[in-house]
């Protein structure tokens, strides 16, 4: 078995224990975290530093998860790294995360993010590790859902 195998298992494992709680957040309260990689390698953009700087212009899928973060009122930030993401975990206000990543980014975050509860979406690579990954935002969505709270 290879490693990101083993991820993988360990992820659905982890998203399958940490959904049965059911959801019991506002959309304020829960972070949608992404890596660098994920923003188009050719966008001038600095959505790093304010995730309302993307154009939504369709070439990478953060301009998606952007309005999913608008439509259930979650924050949205894109870290440049572990540390980066851990600090934003820190913040008071965020009691939950959606952490969309590599198996390896995933899975170092799980094993320090603390106790505030996280799913995961794993990201694609067509072009290799860390570059121009994609998301589906619909799959982020339906993980999202899982810690709303209802109605």
């Amino acid at each position: 078995m290879n490693l990101d195998r083993l991820r993988r298992a360990v992820i659905r494992a982890h998203n399958r224990w940490t959904g049965r709680r059911g959801g019991s957040f506002s959309g304020n309260e829960i972070l949608i975290l992404t890596p660098r990689c994920l923003q188009y390698s050719g966008c001038d953009r600095n959505v790093v530093a304010d995730s309302g700087n993307c154009l939504r212009c369709g070439r990478c899928d953060f301009g998606g998860l952007a309005e999913l973060a608008k439509k259930h009122g979650a924050r949205l930030e894109m870290a440049t790294g572990g540390g980066i993401a851990l600090e934003l975990l820190k913040k008071p206000e965020i009691k939950a995360v959606v952490a969309v990543a590599c198996e390896k980014e995933i899975v170092s975050g799980l094993l320090r993010k603390g106790r505030k509860p996280a799913l995961a979406v794993i990201n694609l690579r067509p072009h290799g590790p860390c570059r121009d990954t994609r998301v589906d935002p619909a799959e982020v969505e339906a993980v999202l859902r899982r810690l709303l709270k209802e109605g």
